[in-house]
């Protein structure tokens, strides 16, 4: 498994600080979710039309990758006005990502309104990510943090262009979902994975340091590991979000080097359950 972070979480890094830390921590990925002070990425000076080829460039020399493009886009959306507007977001994170050869673009739920709308939704975006070469990745969250809800919606969406994104901490926080049961729900569609702790309980929590909180990573990233699933585990640190946390100039090479441990463990078959 390979290692990037979320630009949530370095909200006043410019992209020339992005990829030097990147690379000075051992990440092997970028997630795209924001740029400086605006969180709508086509928007922003780099990844504009003309400052693509620089931006790409800069990504290839520093031999780090777009690991994923991650929108706000929530496609559970019913009415019409608020449809077309996710999927024209949709849309325009598509070509961003084809044109930075990233694999996947994130998508949320939502507020359930009706399934149907999603899986309808899924299914048009899935139909256009097909063509770009991209898959779209719908994340646990919001409405959508129960993995057999999730896993419902993705088989009736049926398309090898939609996946899911596990995001290891809002199933088991919110739900107190078991770890082996997220697993089992979300195997068949599982393509990418977002990384974080906390302690607390799903009405009064706090976010922290790997190994500090509560979440059972270890055992998560065992059942990743032994499912077969050998993608990007993206640290999202929510510090754009919450900028009571600690600067990604210290979170991040926490992360790495803890999920650097926790993964010789798991390779070498020395994660047990219960773990931190």
């Amino acid at each position: 498994m390979r290692l990037a972070f979320s630009t949530l979480g370095c909200p006043d890094w410019d992209l020339e600080e992005i990829l030097r830390r990147a690379v000075e921590y051992g990440y092997q990925g970028v997630e795209l979710r924001g740029y400086l002070d605006t969180v709508y990425l086509p928007e922003a000076g780099p990844f504009g039309k003309e400052a693509l080829p620089r931006t790409k460039g800069m990504f290839k020399q520093s031999g780090v990758e777009v690991a994923c493009v991650s929108s706000s886009a929530r496609l559970a959306a019913e009415e019409q006005g608020e449809r077309e507007r996710a999927l024209q977001e949709a849309w325009e994170y598509l070509l961003l990502a084809r044109e930075l050869e990233a694999p996947f673009v994130r998508v949320f739920g939502g507020r359930l309104g009706s399934s149907e709308a999603l899986v309808e939704n899924l299914k048009e975006v899935g139909r256009e990510a097909e063509g770009y070469q991209v898959t779209v990745v719908l994340e646990t969250h919001d409405d959508f943090v129960d993995s057999g809800k999730v896993a419902k919606v993705l088989s009736e969406v049926d398309h090898s262009n939609v996946g899911v994104l596990w995001d290891l901490h809002h199933p088991y926080r919110f739900l107190r979902e078991p770890p082996e049961v997220t697993m089992e729900n979300l195997k068949p569609f599982l393509k990418y994975v977002h990384v974080k702790d906390s302690k607390g309980d799903a009405e009064h929590w706090t976010y922290t340091f790997l190994g500090e909180g509560d979440v059972p990573i270890l055992d998560m990233l065992r059942l990743l590991w032994d499912g077969g699933y050998r993608g990007y585990l993206s640290l999202e640190w929510e510090k754009r979000w919450h900028p009571e946390l600690e600067g990604p100039e210290v979170a991040f090479p926490q992360y790495a080097g803890k999920l650097r441990e926790y993964l010789a463990l798991v390779e070498e078959g020395g994660c047990f359950k219960g773990s931190r």
